[in-house]
């Protein structure tokens, strides 16, 4: 993953939100755009080790698309590194519940080692950790 610093992501979110009241010619055009904007945003806040104010966009963008199990799995992951550690795990199980076989399960599987991990269960933690496709 890249390294990204905060006050790069800055003026993305001067866009995001500059452009959050405006009235679009096409709404759904311009919705998925800012979704996609978001989603971006978040991605870099975690990147660069921001999990906190990726959360509230990310848990927008799950709330918007519930089927979309990316954002889930990156809510998860932000969940995790702010200590979060049920309501990731919750996420997690969730994902894997419903698209086990989806190729990012993977990183459901990594979130819920490290919960297990952290646990103290070593037999759960090691099970995931060999669920976990090696690219």
């Amino acid at each position: 993953m890249v390294r990204v610093s905060v006050s790069n992501v800055i003026p993305l979110a001067r866009n995001v939100a500059a452009t959050k009241d405006r009235k679009p010619d096409f709404p759904e055009l311009v919705a998925d755009v800012r979704d996609a904007e978001h989603y971006n945003l978040a991605r870099a806040l975690l990147g660069a080790d921001e999990p906190k104010p990726a959360m509230p966009i990310l848990q927008g963008l799950v709330d918007r698309h519930p089927g979309d199990l990316r954002f889930q799995l990156f809510l998860a992951e932000a969940c995790f590194a702010t200590g979060e550690i049920e309501r990731s795990k919750t996420l997690a199980d969730g994902i894997l519940a419903r698209a086990r076989r989806h190729p990012r399960a993977s990183l459901a599987h990594a979130v819920l080692a490290e919960h297990y991990e952290e646990q103290g269960d070593d037999t759960r933690a090691t099970f995931h950790r060999s669920q976990i496709k090696r690219a």
